[in-house]
């Protein structure tokens, strides 16, 4: 991702204006095309820009306090 966005800051540079139009426009695609001179959006389309963190909701005590049982699968070390 980095390199296409550095490319397209190289042909920006060139003096060529950059036109980035998207249906369903998420992080990456948001990101590429923050490069461009114009944003264009289906008017049918999203934006959704959840950023590069999350923050998890805590529930199970919450759910255990009405009887809700709770599975957790966790995946790495964290």
């Amino acid at each position: 991702l980095k390199e296409v966005r550095a490319a397209l800051e190289r042909f920006r540079a060139s003096g060529k204006k950059i036109i980035a139009y998207d249906v369903d426009l998420g992080k990456q695609e948001y990101y590429l095309s923050s490069v461009a001179d114009t944003l264009v959006i289906n008017p049918l389309g999203s934006l959704q820009i959840n950023g590069f963190s999350s923050q998890p909701m805590f529930y199970t005590g919450a759910l255990q306090k009405y009887g809700v049982g709770v599975q957790v699968i966790r995946v790495g070390k964290y």
